[in-house]
Formats: structure tokens, sequence, C-alpha cells
């Protein structure tokens, strides 16, 4: 049980954890981390969690560090500040406010923590963006990129490639963030960057498949074929050489 909170307790943004059960809780409950490139991932396996981010915490600032949490199975939610927000897509969190996760049942989480200067926003771009991240029109994308790469993530912490997807995915969020801040042209130039190089990676992974084709690229990456080939324009790439 010690284990448990003492873990808790050296992560990059420390945190109190609590369960209805301690006994039982603690006994199931299971915490791994990756850091891959400029993106740092903790995952949390766990029964009626309640993990908590104190006032005094939050007064001691945010560590340089912007973070992020991702609900991957169960149910949950969390408590920033004064206000709340369902835990079923990502959600930005506020280091510099208190806040609350309570998982009810048996849970799968997980936190990423990005450095401040990767982000590149200002602090209040950053503040205006975390109440309203699910308003932005590229949430769906970004959220379906961010829970791909943390399933796939063992894999990538492996492949050579795992760190070029780390930096695209940073932006990807980069690019959330911004545009659910206000910052539309932010959030699209973010896009273009982080996509392209997700586009080199995935031909490199699959460049002796005979089927390997603009079309599927495009598909792979959640993309029109006609934005791959501005993309590719815009890098001074012609996809078909590029493969040759």
């Amino acid at each position: 049980m010690e284990a448990v909170y003492e873990a808790f307790a050296l992560t990059a943004v420390p945190l109190i954890p609590s369960f209805d059960d301690p006994n039982g809780a603690t006994a199931q409950t299971k915490i791994e981390s990756w850091t891959l490139g400029p993106l740092s991932v903790l995952q949390i396996s766990s029964s009626d969690l309640r993990l908590e981010r104190t006032e005094h915490q939050a007064r001691s600032g945010s560590c340089g560090l912007v973070a992020g949490g991702l609900l991957l199975d169960g149910a949950g939610r969390w408590r920033i500040g004064e206000g709340s927000g369902s835990t079923v897509g990502m959600n930005l969190i506020d280091l510099g406010q208190p806040s609350t996760l309570s998982l009810a049942g048996r849970s799968v989480t997980c936190a990423f923590e990005i450095p401040e200067e990767r982000m590149e926003l200002s602090g209040s771009v950053l503040r205006r963006a975390a109440p309203r991240l699910a308003s932005s029109r590229l949430y769906e994308v970004v959220d379906a990129h961010v829970r791909r790469f943390v399933l796939d993530i063992d894999c990538l912490a492996i492949d050579q490639m795992g760190c070029a997807v780390a930096a695209a995915t940073v932006q990807m969020i980069r690019a959330l963030v911004a545009s659910a801040g206000g910052d539309d042209r932010d959030g699209r130039e973010a896009v273009a960057d982080a996509i392209w190089p997700l586009a080199l990676a995935y031909i490199d992974a699959h460049l002796t498949e005979p089927d390997l084709s603009p079309a599927r690229i495009a598909r792979a990456n959640n993309i029109s074929l006609r934005y791959l080939y501005k993309l590719s324009a815009a890098h001074d790439v012609r996809i078909a050489e590029w493969i040759i």
C-alpha cells in the first residue's frame, strides 16, 4: 500500500490518492510510465480511485509542464477548481488550480505531460483552452490520435520512429489547445506541422509494401488526399517520388 502512495507522490505533478477500500484497491492498482521525446505518459489501472491535487500543491506552480488526462476505460470525472467535467474524452488540466479525478469501479486512465516550452503558447491561451477543449473542431481528431498513441505506446517505445511520433503528437495537442484557446491560425499551422512527420513515419514503416500509395497514406492519417498533396507541396516533396 505504501508503495502506491509513494509512487503518486513522486510523479512530476504530485498527487494524493485515496480508495474506498484501501486494502483491496491498492493491491489491484497498476501504474506504468513512459517518456518518448518531449512527451511523458502515466497510465493508471485501479478500482474506485480518487486522485487529488491540493490547493497547496497548485500554488506551487505548474512544474514547467502542461498536463492533460484521458480516460481509456471505465467511468470517472475531473473536477478542476470550481468546475467539473467528464473524463470520457481528453481534458487539459490547469495545474495552477486544485483538481480531483474520481474513478468509479475498475478504470484505466492516463495523464500526459509536456514541457511548457514545447507548447509555445502563452499562459492566457492555456487557461482559456482548459475549460473548452471539447468545443474545438480539432477535438475528435486529436482525441482519437492520442488514444491510438497511448494504446500503441509499448510498441512505439522500442521503435526507432517512436520519438518522432511522440513529437508529432505534441504538435497535435498544441494545435488543439491553440484552437480551443482562440488562436485558430496557430492551430491550423500546428496541425500541418504535426501531420507531415506522421505521414513520413507511416511511409517509412510501410515502405516495402507494394500497395503503399498516397491514398492509403491519407486514410491512415485521417486526412484527405487533397490535403496530403497540399502538405507535400508545402514541403517541396512529391509523394510518389519520395516513396521510390
